[in-house]
């Protein structure tokens, strides 16, 4: 009876361990080019836990990459599951295949700084375990975000910057309750900036510069209280600039609403302090005004910017609406007009 248990066990292993190398075989075979052969040891006559460069010490964001992460590919301590596959900055031009999702026991994925091109795969929503997912500066990844990459809710961190990727941010995105880190910059996004992403409350970085973002701010983004770094610059935003998103991110540091023609309203120092720097009043916002006073005849936010902020609140928690600190989310914020 044992004899057989330990045979199961063996099977599932090996079946395992080939569906893990042919879906790294299937990336292998996705390549066009690799200037530094970084792929050439990717093969069937060597354990794929030994495909692997050295070892990274790069940033994803602010947080250091974790040190057992190798440059190519990383297994768990046991040497049996694939946990990461990590190949920056290596020149590599190719398509992302569909059969990454295999390798479902993947928490790590960073393919920044290359030349990845085409749709992102659907596909990559099975990779259930995945925390980082970073497909940045690759510059020819397009088409839509794909609406799957909600069901990955485990991820603390995704990086898509840097391409010709379109359309909206996709509603599934406000089930990504651990995101820490979301970066989609300098694309081609369009659309609202969601006021769904206030749901995202461990949000520390949100950078969206550098698209074709419209319509307001929304204002209920002063609910994001981790909040460290609001990047809107760079996009076709109008309105005002919510004064309650200054002033309820005790922790931010760093906030661009610059190269928005449509979106006018001053912050100084004193509408933004204290910062995360122990209320010092040396924060990077100190001492600084940000955004064009608004012309005297500006007309009050569209009631339907109103409407929507209020229809957000209501639906995440109506008690928002009662609160003295947040009451203006539910009003119409002419006063930096007047």
């Amino acid at each position: 009876m044992v004899g057989l248990w330990f045979s199961a066990v063996l099977l599932v292993f090996a079946q395992l361990e080939q569906s893990q190398e042919s879906a790294l075989l299937a990336f292998r075979g996705s390549i066009v080019d690799d200037p530094k052969g970084v792929l050439e040891h990717w093969s069937v006559d060597k354990d794929p836990c030994d495909w692997r460069t050295g070892e990274l010490e790069e940033e994803f964001g602010n947080k250091l990459t974790p040190s057992d992460i190798h440059s190519g590919v990383t297994c768990d301590a046991d040497g049996r599951k694939i946990i990461a596959i990590s190949l920056r900055n290596d020149g590599i031009r190719g398509r992302i295949p569909k059969e990454i999702a295999f390798l479902d026991h993947l928490e790590y994925l960073d393919l920044d700084s290359n030349r990845f091109e085409g749709n992102i795969p659907p596909e990559i929503q099975g990779l259930k375990n995945l925390r980082v997912l970073d497909l940045g500066r690759n510059g020819r990844l397009m088409g839509s975000i794909p609406a799957e990459l909600g069901q990955l809710v485990s991820l603390e961190a995704m990086d898509l910057a840097g391409n010709q990727l379109t359309g909206p941010i996709p509603d599934s995105f406000q089930q990504l309750q651990n995101l820490t880190y979301l970066r989609l910059g300098r694309n081609q996004l369009t659309g609202l900036v969601p006021a769904f992403l206030a749901k995202l409350v461990n949000l520390e970085y949100l950078l969206l510069h550098a698209n074709n973002f419209s319509g307001a701010i929304p204002s209920s983004l002063a609910l994001l209280s981790n909040l460290k770094q609001l990047a809107l610059s760079n996009n076709k935003l109008t309105g005002t600039i919510p004064l309650t998103v200054a002033q309820n991110l005790k922790n931010l540091e760093l906030l661009t609403v610059y190269n928005n023609s449509g979106v006018c309203g001053q912050l100084h120092h004193y509408d933004i302090l204290p910062f995360s720097d122990g209320g010092t009043g040396a924060g990077k916002l100190s001492g600084t005004s940000i955004g064009r006073a608004c012309p005297s005849d500006l007309p009050c936010s569209p009631q339907a910017d109103v409407d929507n902020n209020c229809e957000f609140l209501a639906s995440y928690d109506a008690s928002l609406c009662l609160n003295e600190l947040l009451s203006s989310l539910c009003a119409t914020t002419c006063e930096l007009c007047q």
